[in-house]
């Protein structure tokens, strides 16, 4: 896709890491699937894992551009995605928990050749966060949040092999955590009656930690809970202001191939998302 970059000069780097990246992507993917034959399971199968080590080599893309990056322009404010442990719950649920299913039939030599994908994907994002918190400095603030878990799910019309864990018809907490100055190290799961954090309360918290205010049309609040009681009185909470939305979104023009390239990569998108689920019919 173009205009990938800003600067648009950083472009070219991109391009060169993304091919050096695609260059291993056979190595990357054993991180999953270990030395899994290329011509394992049924044409579904074969698919679904293809498209698994697509998505595996798109967060290493993410993971090793935002390093090389961050490198040359050390910004305050650095945000990394990652979306394998989600694509990877979506379509491997039946092969991890094969019994989550009474009608689920998984044969065994399929549970030891799959059933360990999903905790390799958790395994694999914890060794690349680590590489960027190893590139921090000891005074940084570290935040690592998703938005929901996951569970045994299936979705009419869509084969069990296309697709077997889900969040959306359940309320399935995610996942937060923080470490670095300031932060009250607690762990919330131990009481019943902790104050929360709700996925809402992320950008409101990180404008806080800039010294900006929260604003009135925003979903979430500064989640205080999150720091000690000394870093508060140290940098208390700004009066909120009413929005940010103050200025029309600007015109980008677009040349004839940019936009036929945008549309290509829109129909990549949207037959992904209807693979796990998100989006119905064809």
């Amino acid at each position: 896709m173009p205009k990938q970059t800003h600067p648009p000069g950083w472009s070219k780097d991109l391009d060169a890491l993304v091919q050096a990246e695609q260059a291993r992507a056979a190595e990357t993917g054993k991180a999953l699937f270990g030395a899994l034959p290329d011509d394992y399971g049924t044409p579904m199968q074969k698919r679904v894992i293809l498209d698994t080590r697509a998505a595996l080599l798109s967060d290493q893309i993410f993971f090793e551009s935002a390093k090389a990056f961050w490198k040359r322009d050390r910004v305050p404010f650095l945000a990394v995605y990652s979306g394998i442990v989600d694509v990877s719950s979506h379509r491997m649920w039946k092969y991890y928990r094969p019994k989550d299913k009474p009608q689920w039939r998984v044969p065994l030599e399929d549970v030891d050749a799959l059933g360990q994908v999903i905790p390799n994907a958790y395994r694999w994002v914890d060794r690349k966060i680590g590489e960027i918190v190893a590139e921090a400095d000891p005074d940084t603030l570290i935040l690592v949040a998703a938005d929901h878990g996951f569970h045994a799910e299936m979705r009419p019309g869509m084969s069990e092999d296309e697709r077997s864990g889900g969040h959306e018809f359940a309320l399935l907490p995610g996942i937060f955590v923080a470490a670095g100055p300031g932060v009250r190290h607690v762990d919330l799961r131990a009481d019943e009656n902790a104050d929360i954090p709700s996925v809402f309360d992320l950008t409101p918290t990180l404008l806080h930690v800039f010294g900006l205010p929260r604003a009135a049309d925003m979903q979430g609040r500064v989640y205080t809970g999150l720091f000690t009681p000394e870093h508060l009185a140290e940098n208390p909470v700004v009066p909120e202001i009413p929005t940010y939305e103050t200025s029309p979104r600007p015109t980008v023009a677009i040349s004839a191939e940019d936009r036929a390239a945008v549309s290509g990569a829109k129909d990549n998108v949207v037959e992904r998302l209807r693979s796990l689920g998100y989006l119905q019919g064809k």
